[in-house]
């Protein structure tokens, strides 16, 4: 119910300049986390999209006011 564009839980974030991401000031919940190397602009917001995203992603749990840290890699 919560994957519509522009929703405030669908977030992206693109590398600093060390590799590592930060996506902050999401509410608490559960979210899918997915490593992508190319990601179409209109596509990335769409559900069908993302249900395809889940079965590779890392499931994340966040409660108000933690920080979580997650390493991933992304292969070509």
């Amino acid at each position: 119910a919560l994957w519509r564009p522009g929703a405030r839980r669908l977030k992206t974030a693109r590398p600093a300049t060390d590799g590592l991401f930060s996506i902050a000031d999401l509410p608490a919940g559960e979210y899918y986390l997915a490593g992508l190397a190319d990601l179409d602009p209109k596509e990335w917001q769409q559900r069908p999209f993302l249900e395809q995203l889940v079965g590779a992603s890392i499931k994340i749990t966040m409660v108000d006011g933690q920080k979580v840290t997650q390493d991933i890699r992304i292969a070509r």
